[in-house]
């Protein structure tokens, strides 16, 4: 485990707390409670991190920002070390876009102290292309397709919901595209839908032109 984590884990037990580090993976949150948030202290730190000369001027490289939650009534022995993948920061983990609560803010609601990193070069830890190599950012459709496509069967399933249970957003029963494709079925037809994130999702029906046909003739008989 690289030794920013080890770092983390000492300053908690500095602060009067036995440590152990919690990977937790995913970003959905929870609707926020209606009581309020109480901390008993809240911050920021850096662990890790030594110094080095850059063009004649001397950088800190190398260290790990963290913020920190300690709940008022603190009900757990352990606090949660909250780590973001290689493309994403701990913003993941403290809100939703929406205004909504995040992963830290539920974990310290059920008695956790909460520390959300972001790991080295990430977010509030800076990159330094000296240091750590050329910055290549990842193009967000090398991403979004192994996600989306996932998400196609559930839409497609009875009572299926993209949103989980702990990050919904909206309404409905999952029936919609369940019943239209089992109306489509018996005639030969397919429901085709064409989506990607961050964008409009388009769902096309096709019919056989015979069954139409037909179908148009018996009703008229």
């Amino acid at each position: 485990m690289p030794s920013s984590y080890h770092r983390l884990a000492a300053c908690a037990r500095r602060m009067g707390r036995r440590a152990s580090i919690l990977f937790v993976t995913g970003h959905a949150a929870r609707r926020s409670a209606e009581a309020p948030l109480v901390l008993a202290k809240t911050g920021w730190l850096y662990v890790g991190g030594h110094v080095v000369t850059i063009a004649g001027k001397h950088y800190m490289v190398g260290q790990m920002y963290a913020e920190y939650l300690i709940p008022a009534k603190q009900l757990h022995p352990y606090p949660v070390i909250m780590v973001h993948g290689g493309t994403m920061s701990g913003t993941n983990y403290t809100g939703t876009p929406d205004g909504r609560e995040g992963w830290a803010q539920n974990f310290v609601r059920a008695g956790y102290a909460v520390y959300v990193v972001d790991q080295v070069g990430k977010g509030r830890s800076p990159y330094y292309p000296e240091i750590y190599g050329p910055n290549s950012p990842t193009a967000l459709s090398n991403n979004q397709s192994p996600y989306v496509a996932q998400d196609v069967p559930v839409a497609l399933a009875p009572f299926g919901q993209i949103d989980s249970g702990l990050s919904r957003q909206y309404e409905g029963t999952g029936l919609g595209l369940p019943l239209s494709k089992a109306l489509i079925d018996p005639h030969k037809g397919n429901l085709k839908i064409e989506t990607a994130l961050g964008r409009d999702t388009t769902v096309t029906i096709s019919l056989p032109k015979r069954t139409v046909h037909d179908n148009a003739a018996a009703v008229a008989a």
